[in-house]
């Protein structure tokens, strides 16, 4: 009678273990798009608890899972050329103080129509970049992360920003605290000293006065001069 009590145990053990990471990180989006009406929010919930195994052959554009030690610094080159590098220090306060294991970093492009967040300092960039480091929240960095932005605007200066979630609500806003930028023609470097969601906000140019002026005034010369060709018999 000891052997199917051994088995039942055994098989109870198995399917508790599958319960608790059942859904894959790399499913998560896809998860949270069907059954959750605040996306951001239910990503942020189920992405440190998640399952870290892939399908065999499985790849996306839009989702990187990496194995990271705090000995040494961590990154990811997506598709998009958009990268992704975390210090060492990030790693290593990503980590229990208690564990010696190694930490997963994983790193999503989401696109930016799933932040219902408008901002008055412009428009948010097509791509989202989200990250998350080990099972702590990884914050007050004094080596910062940096994420990099290609091709993110031919036309407009731009500035990084990263999701804060409000302390009253689920909700949350883009904001620049704790990131400086960096922009370089039509790439941006965000240098940030805490992981989140980020983006890029982008303000379109906004001539200087003494541009708006000479504009004027050579609209001015044009309209003369056609005026001047239409009295001419």
């Amino acid at each position: 009678m000891r052997i199917p009590y051994v088995l039942i145990i055994f098989i109870f053990s198995s399917m508790a273990l599958e319960g608790a990471g059942s859904i894959r990180c790399a499913n998560v989006l896809t998860h949270c798009q069907q059954n959750g009406s605040n996306i951001p929010r239910c990503v942020e919930n189920m992405m440190r608890n998640c399952g870290k195994s892939l399908p065999r052959g499985f790849h996306s554009p839009d989702f990187y899972l990496r194995s990271a030690n705090s000995s040494s610094a961590a990154r990811v080159d997506t598709d998009y050329g958009h990268v992704i590098y975390v210090p060492s220090e990030a790693v290593l306060k990503s980590k229990r103080p208690d564990s010696e294991n190694d930490v997963y970093l994983i790193v999503t492009v989401f696109n930016s129509s799933l932040f219902e967040a408008p901002s008055d300092r412009g428009s948010l960039h097509e791509q989202v970049l989200g990250v998350w480091l080990g099972d702590q929240n990884v914050h007050n960095l004094s080596n910062p992360v940096r994420i990099k932005f290609v091709n993110v605007s031919k036309d407009g200066s731009g500035q990084c920003v990263s999701w804060k979630w409000s302390n009253s609500s689920d909700q949350g806003s883009w904001s620049t605290d704790g990131c400086n930028t960096i922009q370089n023609n039509t790439d941006f470097v965000c240098k940030c000293n805490h992981i989140s969601f980020f983006a890029v906000l982008i303000s379109p140019d906004v001539p200087e006065p003494a541009d708006v002026q000479h504009l004027e005034y050579c609209l001015y010369m044009d309209h003369s001069t056609k005026s001047v060709q239409t009295s001419v018999p």
